[in-house]
């Protein structure tokens, strides 16, 4: 592919990264696909053997360097995949503040269990006990599992003068999160000070951590890679991290999907067998149940059998409707729109 022909941003990047017409060939051609992988949300792009043996000597390039190297150029080649040298030193810098975190313990003033536990779902009781016991915790569920009925849990088991610094990634789900006496509630970017034009300096970082003895960010499935880093190195280092989203609903807009791997068990966050980052899965819905729950569950586990064996058992109001041609459907969604819109 000639540069000349390539998008408007992947001609400016491989400008930025010195790579001419003259000089193109199987580099440029990895640079363009790891760049429509970054467009996708993701930071590293999977070679082949005769890939990386191409790629070898390339001065462009840092072969399988060591976590906390200084990285000096713009793409990196570890463990058979081709990153930016940046997002591969957001990867190395996560991985080692979660590191960190997964070795430390957490200040002692922390109600005990049983007084917070009250009309609790058996995930939400376990989240309660990993965020008393660690300085980091995971908490997946989807809509309707109590999220943030936890998360006012998780604030009422602050000791006394302690400080909860509640984040999301956007305004609206921000303003959707609970405000309480002794709670800051802001957008990720409000809290970490970050200024237009310079998103990479935060004013908030190791060295000037978050004032907060609970930091706890919700919607961590929309932040992606970059944003998470910085927010968990600002994280005073005997405070708690509490990590709240669902891996099903939006994805970050931002490179870097960082849910799904540590949901599917990534190597690279398992150590000596256990988590690095301890998970709570929360499972009860408490928004609805029955023959709909089950349809909700088939759907989210890609349980094609399951989701139509539902379907057809006619139960809970849930019913199967065929439609001879695509344009009686679109009249039935437009009618029913309306009767809930109207509700």
């Amino acid at each position: 592919m000639k540069i000349s022909n390539a998008h408007a941003f992947d001609r400016l990047l491989l400008e930025a990264i010195e790579i001419s017409d003259q000089s193109a060939g199987i580099l440029s051609t990895l640079v363009l696909r790891l760049a429509s992988a970054l467009r996708d949300g993701e930071v590293s792009l999977q070679l082949s053997q005769q890939e990386q043996n191409a790629l070898v000597k390339n001065e462009r390039l840092t072969f399988g360097p060591s976590i906390g190297q200084v990285i000096e150029t713009p793409l990196v080649l570890h463990g058979g995949r081709l990153y930016f040298g940046r997002y591969f030193d957001d990867l190395c810098r996560l991985a080692s503040a979660i590191a960190r975190r997964a070795v430390t313990t957490p200040e002692k003033d922390w109600l005990p269990l049983t007084q917070t536990t009250d009309s609790l779902s058996p995930g939400q009781k376990r989240a309660l006990e990993l965020a008393g016991n660690h300085a980091i915790a995971l908490v997946t569920g989807g809509p309707g599992t109590g999220k943030t009925h936890l998360i006012q849990s998780l604030v009422n088991s602050m000791g006394n003068e302690q400080q909860a610094l509640l984040l999301a990634p956007t305004g609206k789900a921000a303003g959707r999160l609970p405000a309480l006496e002794g709670v800051t509630v802001k957008t990720i970017h409000s809290a970490l000070k970050l200024r237009p034009g310079d998103l990479r300096h935060p004013l908030h970082h190791s060295k000037r951590p978050f004032e907060a003895d609970l930091v706890v960010v919700d919607e961590v499935s929309m932040v992606g890679l970059t944003l998470l880093r910085q927010v968990v190195e600002a994280v005073a280092s005997k405070a708690r991290l509490v990590l709240i989203g669902d891996k099903d609903q939006l994805q970050s807009v931002a490179a870097g999907s960082v849910l799904g791997p540590v949901l599917q068990g990534s190597p690279a966050l398992v150590a000596d067998g256990e988590e690095l980052i301890p998970l709570a899965q929360l499972k009860k819905s408490f928004r609805f149940g029955g023959t709909l729950a089950a349809l909700a569950l088939a759907a989210g586990r890609g349980d094609e059998r399951a989701f139509f064996d539902v379907l057809t058992t006619q139960e809970d109001g849930v019913r199967w409707c065929e439609y001879s041609d695509a344009r009686s459907l679109r009249a039935q969604l437009r009618t029913t729109t309306s009767q809930i819109l109207c509700a």
